[in-house]
């Protein structure tokens, strides 16, 4: 298959599609602006293509990392947990009581004057 474009002028052109054979397959004029625009178009196309291809790449990195974090921080929960038990059953054999650590909390009261 070919092709071939021929001017005629005032800013139209003819594409003509051969098969192998030479045999006229389709036939149409495009105005020029319609290529200019079919064109830019394209390039348009093709960046968001690329731009979407990026950030999906992104995302997905992203998502490691996301997944990553989690796995760390269940494991340290994990180990936050069995040690408060391990000490809750220490005091229970040694007849004591283990209280759990509170959140500090702190007031701060302003003074103006």
């Amino acid at each position: 298959m070919y092709l071939s474009l021929d001017c005629l002028g005032n800013k139209q052109y003819r594409i003509r599609l051969y098969s192998d054979s030479n045999l006229l397959l389709s036939y149409r004029v495009v105005p020029e602006n319609i290529q200019k625009k079919q064109a830019r178009d394209a390039k348009l196309l093709k960046e968001l293509k690329e731009r979407r291809d990026k950030e999906k790449k992104q995302r997905v990195e992203k998502r490691k990392t996301l997944v990553a974090n989690a796995e760390k921080y269940y494991k340290e929960y994990q180990t936050q947990q069995s040690s408060l038990v391990e000490a809750k059953r220490k005091a229970k054999n040694a007849g004591n009581f283990f209280v759990e650590p509170e959140a500090k909390l702190a007031f701060v009261i302003r003074t103006r004057g």
